[in-house]
């Protein structure tokens, strides 16, 4: 029995899950699919444990140099849920990856294990982006009009991400991208889940944009200089990050560094959109708690189902 809170970007998901969690004495798990690395900290709005004042896992656990897959977290996740509950406490989930959230939620294949499915993906995604390369999108994009209509039609054929995934998931685990989400049973039935959003467009620009001007204050491009210097690389999996893979072009001289922070707002924001459509269109049963109502009526609303849950027994 688990309390989720998600949303995009900037929306205050961390201190809310940080203040909920030092009231009920309990910890944080973090969805958060940059946050598992270490040494990556001010691009990802990284705070310890200290300045929270909780506990939080599935945060620093993983070397930049490495890849880490849906699975990874999924065990991560639910090893540390079980910690939690076997201390008689609540576990509070905060992140805005849709994805690692679905792996709490919902009984899915995503490869049994031992069955080197993560490895088979791997490999698969490599010889996509070699074709992709060799040939362009539209040929990929053909393929995968042939093998799955539905999905072809919902992705335009200039989209090389999804396309690509939407293969990779078809080839890795011989099932239709478009029927993934399909008849998936939860496997556990007794959660609350807050999305958190924002109808005032203005007012989470300036968040955003704030939050990346902090991150240069803060040492943004001394970090990624000093990752570099180490040997990370930007085609690693670590350096897709928002915050992280704009640098590339500043770092071979082939962007300004006004332009590289322009860009890093614009897919900032960009992000944050996909993040509003993704938590609107994939969890109907959340309940959306506008974030300009306030920190207290926030905190207030979440406490009180939280309060009358475990009443009723539910938690």
């Amino acid at each position: 029995m688990i309390v989720i809170i998600g949303g995009a970007t900037a929306s205050g998901k961390t201190k809310l899950g940080a203040e909920l969690a030092k009231s009920l004495n309990t910890s944080i798990i973090s969805a958060d699919s940059m946050q598992i690395y270490s040494g990556m900290d001010i691009g990802t709005a990284k705070v310890s444990d200290i300045e929270l004042g909780v506990k939080q896992y599935c945060v620093d656990i993983i070397s930049p140099f490495n890849n880490f897959s849906i699975v990874n977290y999924r065990d991560e996740a639910e090893c540390a849920i079980k910690e939690i509950e076997s201390q008689g406490k609540i576990p509070i989930v905060v992140g805005g990856t849709g994805y690692y959230i679905s792996s709490l939620i919902y009984e899915r294949k995503y490869g049994r294990p031992g069955d080197n499915s993560d490895e088979l993906r791997c490999s698969i995604k490599e010889e996509l982006i070699d074709e992709y390369n060799k040939n362009g999108i539209f040929k990929l994009w053909k393929e995968l009009e042939q093998l799955d209509l539905k999905s072809a039609l919902k992705i335009h054929p200039n989209n090389v991400k999804r396309v690509i995934r939407a293969l990779e998931v078809i080839k890795t685990y011989g099932v239709k991208y478009s029927e993934q989400d399909n008849d998936m049973q939860y496997k556990r039935d007794n959660f609350l889940f807050y999305v958190l959003t924002s109808n005032n467009r203005i007012e989470r620009t300036i968040r955003i944009n704030d939050r990346v001007d902090r991150m240069l204050e803060e040492g943004l491009y001394n970090e990624i200089n000093e990752l570099l210097s180490y040997g990370v690389e930007f085609n690693m999996q670590s350096m897709q990050g928002i915050g992280y893979k704009e640098w590339q072009q500043y770092f071979e001289n082939k962007s300004t560094w006004d332009k590289t922070i322009i860009q890093i707002k614009v897919d900032s924001k960009h992000y944050a959109k996909k993040q509003d459509t993704w938590f609107n269109n994939k969890y109907p049963y959340a309940k959306c708690i506008d974030v300009e109502l306030g920190y207290a009526y926030l905190f207030d609303t979440i406490s009180d189902d939280i309060r009358i849950n475990k009443e009723n027994g539910m938690l």
